[in-house]
């Protein structure tokens, strides 16, 4: 059985704000007539468990709350405020909580489109931001000591993104809550890893970004292409020397050679600046 309140008059009462507010409102009409109307608005809780709700909602053509249960309300102009009774504070996550009342109107009776829960646009369940690495990209090799750039994209359509962090493998390596989402891994080790961002909404959803895959060097990596050469008595080969990135300062490589005594190599060291090739 629905209990009837009395319309109060005046402020919206106090209510604790959840840590996560998101809900949906359903609104029906269930009778109308010349001058007047029925009706019921339903919340449906997709966020935490509520304890203490106030409902608003704006009316578009005038009309006006003349006796509802099941809440306490109030309206000031278009704006109708309902409180929850003491008996009913609570909605639980994935709960509903429905207010009914009669109104006046005049020849118009339009639906109310902009229902909030304390304070917060009742938009349906939260969704995640999404969320895009932008640096560094998949296949790139540093060598130490390095630092690698960081850089994403994100956006949250109903809501804003509070933080962006970025990770190595498991780790965090680095955090930026305002846009553009910047940051730098200043200590990486060696090896290969995986770096990604996840993104984090007003509302503590969280969306994780496609991984970038990067090789960190121990040093420079000096690489022989081809990798063996046969040569003649008496004859004269090439091959290219390489490092596998450009260095941060000069690196001096120096040629060796194995086998006959009756080999020679020239030059005796090759020195890489900015120029990650050098035959």
């Amino acid at each position: 059985m629905m209990a009837a309140v009395v319309m109060a008059i005046g402020g919206v009462p106090a209510v604790a704000a959840p840590a996560a507010v998101a809900c949906t409102v359903t609104y029906q009409l269930t009778n109308e007539w010349d001058t007047g109307f029925g009706a019921t608005a339903t919340i449906r809780n997709d966020g935490d468990a509520l304890n203490g709700w106030n409902l608003t909602w704006t009316f578009p053509d005038g009309q006006r709350v003349t006796q509802g249960w099941n809440g306490t309300f109030s309206q000031t102009g278009a704006v109708v405020s309902v409180t929850n009774p003491d008996w009913a504070r609570t909605i639980p996550g994935g709960g509903s909580a429905q207010v009914g009342f009669n109104g006046s109107k005049g020849s118009a009776n339009r639906p109310p489109t902009d229902f909030a829960v304390n304070g917060v646009a009742c938009t349906g369940p939260n969704q995640a931001p999404s969320v895009a690495l932008t640096a560094p990209v998949t296949g790139s090799t540093y060598t130490l000591p390095a630092t690698i750039p960081l850089a994403a994209t994100a956006q949250d359509s109903d809501g804003t993104v509070t933080k962006v962090d970025f990770y190595a493998d498991d780790t965090l390596i680095a955090t930026d809550t305002s846009a553009p989402y910047t940051g730098t891994w200043g200590s990486p080790t060696a090896g290969d890893h995986q770096i990604t961002a996840r993104a984090t909404d007003n509302r503590g959803a969280t969306r994780t970004s496609a991984p970038a895959m990067v090789k960190v060097l121990a040093g420079p990596a000096v690489l022989a292409t081809p990798s063996t050469l046969n040569v003649r008595q008496g004859q004269t080969a090439t091959f290219d020397v390489s490092l596998a990135t450009a260095p941060s300062s000069p690196v001096t490589v120096t040629i060796g050679r194995s086998g006959s005594a009756d080999l020679t190599a020239a030059p005796a060291t090759l020195t890489f600046s900015s120029a990650a090739k050098q035959t």
